[in-house]
């Protein structure tokens, strides 16, 4: 067992160093990885926020390099394959919890763009953030409230999505009348809250050099204006080339949004919103139509409050992906939970069997997606991509409530107390 631990940990390191220089063309990280490799290498205050916020994961690996004698990456490298091991742990506890098993699921969820981004880009936080993430729904799903409540707190130093994720964690906990796990985990989130604070402060300011919580609150709406709606946005306080088609408008002095005192905006056509939506459709594969074709799964009024919060965390996680930044691809990869725990366990509620049509069909469109980007540079139709995107879910969704529908009695879920 040792010796094949060593040898997966050297062909991770491979893959992640050396090998995906073969992949150049995919986006593993791009000018977001520089930064989080200067705050590794002990240059936090020449990055600008919010990168600085997320400091805690970078700072680690520095020091993980520093203590080993090693190249900086290795830090990365040993960080993200922790986050392997306690992402794999925690979800096949949770599926094996859900009564859900085969070599075939773990080969349908595995087989994802979301797999490869999240794990092979190690100097980005993602690789921790999906580590922490299954740990706390692995933790809710065994009924261990004040862990759980005291990781989805911590897991605010990690990212500022972690505030969405205590939020979820600590409704739960509370209409359990675990008070006292409430109060573990509203004090982690403060600690979370004020470890990522501190990080923030030491570093530049946003482009902006607005307040750090009005740029974040920003972020959706703005965001949600280009990648859903295609229009673009210009402002005087950043040298970004946008014609606005409509009337500039001067900023009222008495609102705090730093040096910005002109706004306006521009259309930029459908593109951005048809090549977002292809991204959606290939991201995990073929797991929302099936998704889709088991949501009678969680009809039942027996269904796992746990299970449904599981459902509607990650839903609510995929649909930010294109409203929270320009890096929708890897964004939306946080709403993982709804495709990789929620469905398989809804196929079982719903008598829904995974056959061998979808499975030799995810790892095509899951290849196609992570090659998104190659499509979306070259000379293709957006409206092709998206129809093309649009026409797989609609096969697969077919294709799991006709051929793969169990006419015997839905397997139930193993019971469990949440």
């Amino acid at each position: 067992m040792v010796a094949f631990g060593v040898a997966a940990l050297l062909g991770y390191a491979w893959l992640v160093t050396g090998g995906r220089r073969l992949f150049d063309d995919l986006d593993f990280g791009g000018s977001d990885a520089l930064k989080y490799r200067a705050i590794a290498a002990g240059h936090i205050a020449q990055v600008v926020q919010p990168f600085t916020a997320r400091a805690a994961f970078a700072i680690t690996a520095g020091h993980l390099s520093r203590w080993g004698g090693f190249d900086q990456l290795w830090g990365f490298v040993l960080l993200a394959w922790g986050s392997l091991m306690v992402f794999a742990a925690s979800l096949d506890a949770t599926l094996r919890r859900l009564n859900v098993r085969g070599w075939h699921w773990l080969a349908m969820l595995f087989a994802t763009p979301f797999m490869a981004r999240t794990f092979v880009g190690v100097e980005l936080p993602d690789a921790c953030v999906a580590a922490a993430t299954a740990a706390v729904f692995a933790a809710l799903l065994s009924g261990r409230w004040a862990l759980a409540a005291i990781l989805a707190g911590l897991a605010v130093a990690l990212r500022e999505t972690g505030v969405i994720l205590v939020a979820f964690v600590l409704v739960l906990v509370w209409r359990a009348g675990r008070r006292q796990a409430v109060a573990l985990g509203v004090a982690a989130a403060l600690g979370g809250w004020a470890c990522s604070s501190h990080f923030s402060h030491a570093g530049l300011a946003n482009v902006h050099d607005m307040p750090p919580l009005i740029y974040l609150a920003l972020k959706i709406p703005v965001n949600l204006m280009v990648e859903v709606l295609g229009f673009d946005y210009w402002t005087d306080s950043w040298n970004y080339v946008c014609h606005p088609t409509f009337a500039v408008i001067a900023v009222p002095h008495w609102l705090p949004l730093g040096h910005v005192h002109r706004i306006g905006v521009c259309f930029r056509g459908a593109a951005a919103p048809l090549t977002n939506l292809f991204i959606l459709c290939t991201t995990f594969g073929v797991l929302p139509a099936m998704l889709i074709a088991a949501r009678a799964g969680f009809r039942g009024p027996g269904t796992s409050p746990v299970l449904r919060a599981t459902l509607w965390y990650g839903l609510l996680m995929f649909m930010l992906g294109v409203s929270s930044g320009r890096a929708v691809n890897r964004l939306a990869d946080y709403g993982w939970p709804a495709f990789l725990i929620a469905t398989p366990a809804a196929m079982r509620l719903a008598g829904l069997e995974l056959r061998w049509p979808l499975l030799m069909l995810q790892p095509v469109v899951a290849a196609v997606g992570l090659l998104a980007e190659d499509f979306t540079d070259a000379a293709v139709s957006p409206a092709a991509l998206a129809t093309s995107g649009l026409l797989t879910q609609l096969g697969a969704y077919l294709l799991a409530r006709r051929s793969n529908l169990t006419r015997a009695a839905a397997a139930p879920l193993r019971s469990f107390h949440p």
